[in-house]
């Protein structure tokens, strides 16, 4: 396959901000996420990622992300004989390959042009199901055949929606999938207010909307929603992966709730 020429628009476009940061980490000598994929795709993209001018700090933020929610996902289907994984926002990233899930019914969400992209780089296991759709068509649920427990993810995405659209989702999957598992990461209400400086999302024009303080919030946006865990990036076990700097940089952040609280992971029983 040759070089594949890449024209996405505004929200699509970020994307390629992971892509390049997972690309670069796995050049790496020791990475904190091996993922030859991402450098593969990373490679044969006709794309000016100079022109993402994505910092160092976010690069080391999303990679770890990454790297956590694919833990989150190994402890879920560890020891079950079969189970549903709801990818939501999958754009091109290789969590199936990371995860290696022989047990899982496998459903990747994403815009039609975005899944149409991913097609071009992989080849889809018959255990995975695609699902063009924006997130927020909710009639995509219906294309869902669960089997066993159910974990839903959405890495990189709930900060995109504005709250009712986000609040309309939850309850939607709430109700069909009720007692599934859903993970995903947040930012805090200061970071929305001041994340439209940085310069990744000047370049794509992409807007932040939602973001949350109390993780116990959505507890009271339906009956039944239950609030499991909270994960901060400053709680990241192998940091040692990190230079002097990054790791003294994170230690510092520990120190901050507004510092710690700016982006994490949280994780509910919806």
């Amino acid at each position: 396959m040759g070089d594949q020429e890449i024209l996405l628009s505004k929200e699509k476009e970020t994307l390629l901000g992971p892509l390049y940061c997972r690309a670069r980490e796995a050049k790496k000598e020791d990475p904190i996420l091996e993922d030859k994929k991402a450098l593969e795709i990373f490679e044969k993209m006709k794309y000016d990622f100079s022109k993402i001018k994505m910092p160092e700090k976010s690069c080391i933020t999303l990679v770890i992300r990454a790297d956590k929610i694919d833990q989150y996902v190994r402890e879920f289907i560890a020891d079950k004989k079969q189970v549903t994984i709801i990818n939501l926002g999958v754009g091109l990233d290789n969590r199936y390959g990371r995860v290696n899930p022989c047990n899982a019914v496998w459903y990747e969400l994403d815009f039609l042009e975005v899944i149409e992209l991913r097609k071009k780089f992989y080849q889809k296991p018959d255990n995975v199901h695609y699902i063009s759709s924006s997130v927020t068509d909710l009639k995509w649920i219906n294309q869902v055949n669960s089997t066993g427990e159910i974990l839903i993810v959405a890495e990189g995405l709930f900060m995109y929606l504005k709250e009712k659209k986000l609040k309309e989702l939850l309850l939607k999957l709430h109700k069909r999938f009720p007692g599934a598992n859903l993970v995903f990461d947040a930012y805090s209400t200061y970071t929305v207010k001041n994340i439209s400086k940085h310069v990744f999302l000047r370049k794509t024009k992409a807007e932040i909307f939602w973001g949350i303080d109390d993780p116990k919030q959505l507890e009271k946006w339906g009956e039944g929603i239950q609030f499991k865990e909270e994960w901060f990036f400053t709680e990241y076990e192998d940091i040692k992966k990190l230079s002097f700097f990054y790791r003294l940089a994170f230690k510092a952040a520990g120190l901050s709730k507004i510092a710690r609280q700016a982006h994490r992971i949280l994780y509910y029983k919806i």
